[in-house]
């Protein structure tokens, strides 16, 4: 072997054993998919609460309609309608 190749081969070998920085780069590899988890959650989370905000705002809409309330009330139903839909919606 060349004094080239022992060099480099000595390289490579201090390269493998040294354990500095490994902390860093377990880090960054598990960082990216543990974010990407971690905002999938808190999206899926919001999904979630605005179906079934939103589902239950249409069901009181809809019992309204059913029980008459909603058509005694003698003004404009589509805009009355989607006024106490809207109004439900707020948290």
């Amino acid at each position: 072997m060349s004094r080239r190749a022992i060099a480099f081969q000595n390289l490579l070998l201090r390269f493998a054993a040294a354990r500095r920085g490994t902390t860093a780069i377990e880090f960054a590899i598990i960082a990216l998919p543990f974010c990407v988890m971690l905002f999938g959650i808190i999206e899926l989370g919001m999904v979630f609460l605005v179906s079934v905000t939103l589902q239950n705002a249409t069901d009181n809409a809809a019992r309204q309609i059913r029980t008459g309330q909603f058509q005694t009330s003698g003004s404009n139903a589509k805009g009355d309608f989607k006024t106490q839909v809207c109004n439900r919606m707020a948290w």
